[in-house]
């Protein structure tokens, strides 16, 4: 069952209303996912973070900041919607394959 919250912009960027969700989110917490995050444009289904170009780097390094900050580690679930991705999202990659899920930890 993919995780995530809706929040992240058209090109899967963390938002102002997804920063006030996250901020304070954490604290206490010892780990959190990193909600659904594609790992190639035909696997876009909705609106959450990307991780298939250099230029999704900055992102994904907020969002551990956002973690650490807290005192808190992250995790990310890597994600293709496969066959239940949104045509209209997947910037002419087409709808394919399988769904798969897969949670990729990161210890800092």
């Amino acid at each position: 069952m993919p995780l995530t919250v809706y929040d992240a912009g058209p090109d899967g960027e963390l938002t102002p209303a997804s920063r006030k969700f996250w901020h304070d989110r954490f604290n206490g917490f010892g780990m959190w996912i990193i909600p659904f995050t594609n790992v190639h444009p035909s696997g876009i289904g909705f609106e959450s973070p990307n991780a298939f170009s250099e230029d999704h780097l900055e992102n994904l390094k907020e969002y551990a900041r956002i973690s650490h900050e807290q005192g808190a580690k992250a995790v990310i679930q890597l994600a293709h919607a496969g066959v239940h991705a949104d045509k209209s999202m997947t910037r002419g990659n087409g709808v394919w394959g399988q769904v798969s899920y897969h949670i990729l930890v990161l210890v800092r």
